[in-house]
């Protein structure tokens, strides 16, 4: 499998399973501290017991499939495993979420005993996550507007969808060709590209 290379070397790179495998193991934020300095309280992890990813990222075996017949195509970014505004949806299949933004119709399905995967999300949503939805930080993912970011061998860059604060569209590249916007309106990104 071909893997992606960085755009440039201060884009950082992250690993899903290692991340998730370490906030589900660990009774204290360190890693998150050191990506995120000052980000996130000190709390503990929370006290549900994990699920089926965890045991099966812990023994290095693959996550199943996506069901894609049964699975909303809205909130799949095509050829990964990354799912936006899909925490109804969610599952063993998929430790990478996605909240474009904080509006009740598209973190459905989130509550404070969230455990099934990470929630990369911007700062401000982030924070709104943590202590509106008291979902547990070791979950939470704030990615900073406009850097680039490599997760699990995707370049993920967020940027302002002037929807409400914190509102990101997500811009992904993979596989050296492909390019994801989600966002019902395209019409801004036509403009950009032209």
């Amino acid at each position: 499998m071909a893997t992606l290379p960085c755009s440039t070397t201060k884009t950082l790179t992250l690993s899903s399973p290692s991340i998730f495998l370490e906030g589900n193991a660990t009774s204290t934020p360190d890693l998150h501290t050191k990506l995120y300095p000052g980000a996130f309280s000190k709390t503990s992890p929370p006290q549900t017991s994990p699920p089926l990813s965890f045991s099966l990222l812990s023994q290095q075996s693959p996550l199943p499939h996506i069901p894609i017949d049964d699975f909303p195509h809205s909130k799949l970014i095509p050829k990964t495993r990354f799912i936006v505004d899909g925490f109804r949806n969610s599952g063993n299949y998929s430790i990478s979420y996605f909240l474009s933004h904080f509006h009740s119709d598209h973190y459905a399905g989130l509550n404070p005993s969230w455990s099934r995967g990470l929630i990369f999300c911007s700062e401000i949503t982030a924070r709104l996550l943590i202590e509106v939805l008291k979902i547990s930080p070791f979950f939470v993912v704030s990615l900073s507007l406009q850097e680039p970011v490599c997760i699990d061998e995707c370049e993920v860059t967020l940027i302002d969808a002037n929807h409400c604060p914190g509102a990101v569209q997500i811009v992904g590249k993979w596989h050296y060709y492909v390019l994801h916007l989600e966002k019902k309106n395209m019409g801004s990104l036509r403009r950009m590209l032209l």
